[in-house]
């Protein structure tokens, strides 16, 4: 169930990870699909996407910003962040100190 806060409401955050290795099985959809409910249910949204190679729920976000625009309509969207990898992952048992990651928004 979800309730409706008031402005200025502080509440715990909740973390919903949707993920699927295979591609095509509606994780972008399905998450704006959540975001969106959660938005129009008066909860406070942001979304991250993970996948820096592909980034199709980034693109979603973006494509629905731009017809939101396009048609002067009021479409509710997520704060969003696509998270890029600076530079490739090392293995977690390397111990040189240039093995740690990098992260950049």
């Amino acid at each position: 169930m979800l309730m409706q806060t008031s402005q200025g409401q502080s509440g715990s955050a909740h973390v919903v990870v949707l993920g699927n290795e295979k591609g095509g099985s509606g994780k972008s959809t399905t998450a704006l699909h959540i975001a969106v409910a959660l938005l129009k249910a008066g909860q406070r949204v942001a979304t991250i996407d993970l996948d820096c190679r592909q980034q199709s729920f980034t693109r979603y976000i973006n494509n629905r910003r731009a017809w939101a625009r396009r048609t002067s309509l009021d479409l509710q969207l997520p704060v969003h962040c696509c998270i890029k990898l600076a530079r490739p992952c090392r293995s977690p048992t390397t111990n040189h100190p240039s093995s740690s990651n990098s992260w950049t928004r």
